[in-house]
């Protein structure tokens, strides 16, 4: 008796599991990406943040440095004379340019 070789097809309802369950699988493996993907970027954000505050933090120890200094009316006026050219009765004020000429010119 000769056998016949017969494809096995497999149940409709085997196919629609199969079918079904990959789908499932491939939902599932889509939705862990994305999260993997949410945790990096919110890791950098983090680093970001911790950046800005440490920047900030040492632009307040400027400014509370500053504030200090301008407690003291001697900085005040040295600061403004400075910066404003702010001058007492009866001084002069001059005001010289930068030297911009080059080391040779000044050979």
């Amino acid at each position: 008796m000769a056998r016949k070789k017969t494809t096995k097809m497999k149940h409709p309802v085997q196919q629609f599991f199969l079918l079904f369950t990959t789908l499932i699988a491939a939902t599932f493996f889509y939705i862990s990406v994305k999260e993997v993907i949410t945790t990096i970027q919110l890791h950098a954000t983090i680093q970001e943040s911790k950046s800005e505050i440490q920047r900030l933090k040492e632009k307040h120890a400027q400014l509370e440095d500053q504030k200090q200094k301008f407690q003291n009316p001697d900085y005040v006026k040295y600061y403004a004379r400075g910066k404003y050219l702010l001058t007492k009765e009866g001084e002069t004020i001059y005001k010289f340019q930068p030297d911009t000429s080059t080391e040779e010119e000044k050979k």
